[in-house]
């Protein structure tokens, strides 16, 4: 994916933000395989990948910007 968000880098509760879910929700996603960096100790997120393994896993956003389809 190209564009801004392509390299945006999230935390876990920024990204839940992002997708409207709870932290424990992007909790599970991390165990279903959801792609991450782990820098200094903390876990970060580039947005257009987990956008893509959202696609992927067939959780695309919904109009709200949430992700539809069960996790």
């Amino acid at each position: 994916m190209n564009g801004p968000s392509a390299e945006r880098r999230l935390s876990k509760v920024q990204l839940a933000a992002e997708f409207g879910v709870c932290v424990r929700t992007v909790q599970t996603w991390l165990t279903a395989g959801c792609p991450h960096l782990r820098a200094g100790g903390l876990l970060w997120f580039k947005l257009g990948e987990v956008e893509e393994w959202m696609r992927l896993q067939g959780r695309e956003r919904s109009a709200r910007g949430t992700p539809s389809g069960s996790v």
